[in-house]
């Protein structure tokens, strides 16, 4: 998918920004009396909103996530311990990642990009990673754009994330990423199949 703006969308966000500089001049006017009330102000940002959520895409992507744990026995590990924890269940731990995106369930075939991050033991009883990472894309339609992702991933066969950001064809991207773990893992690649639910407002076209 590559997502950009039409001609009608473009002449919509001059419009747009017209109009909020309209606000600011009028803010700033020697006779405060001539200056807009709080109530005005509002309801035009409130007029600017509905017309930012009219130019969102609706975007549904499938892909999957593969995790080389870093463990002996895995010679192409993708994460790696930085602070460890006497604690029990590891409390505290964490682990950088590079995690592979591919759109198929094979590691090394339709690889897309990578989720470059951190997970952190939060769980003081139970296993409980925060996990904060960035979907960075290099290779198909939204090749250049990334996601911002957070969440808790718990062991359990499935978990959502957050979607609180991105860039380029994702740009002001807000949505979920629900995932569950996938019956291709083996014990060195642990995977997880991810279907990504976000809407974005895709930057101008240069």
């Amino acid at each position: 998918m590559q997502a950009t703006w039409t001609d009608s969308s473009l002449c919509m966000y001059c419009e747009q920004v017209k109009r909020c500089t309209r606000i600011a001049l009028k803010c700033i006017e020697r006779n405060r009396h001539q200056r807009p009330k709080i109530k005005d102000i509002i309801s035009e940002l409130n007029v600017k909103q509905s017309w930012l959520r009219s130019l969102e895409i609706e975007t549904r992507l499938h892909m999957y996530l593969h995790q080389f744990p870093a463990w002996p026995n895995v010679p192409n590990r993708n994460e790696y311990p930085v602070i460890s924890s006497p604690e029990r269940i590891g409390f505290g731990q964490m682990y950088v990642h590079d995690w592979v995106l591919t759109e198929g369930p094979s590691a090394t075939e339709n690889v897309v990009g990578s989720a470059q991050g951190f997970h952190l033991q939060a769980g003081q009883t139970t296993s409980s990673w925060y996990t904060a990472h960035t979907f960075v894309f290099r290779d198909g339609s939204s090749a250049g754009s990334t996601l911002v992702v957070s969440g808790i991933t718990e062991d359990k066969p499935e978990g959502q994330w957050s979607i609180t950001g991105g860039t380029v064809a994702f740009a002001s991207a807000h949505g979920t990423i629900k995932f569950i773990n996938s019956e291709s893992s083996t014990a060195t690649d642990c995977i997880k199949e991810l279907d990504i639910h976000v809407f974005h407002t895709p930057e101008p076209a240069n």
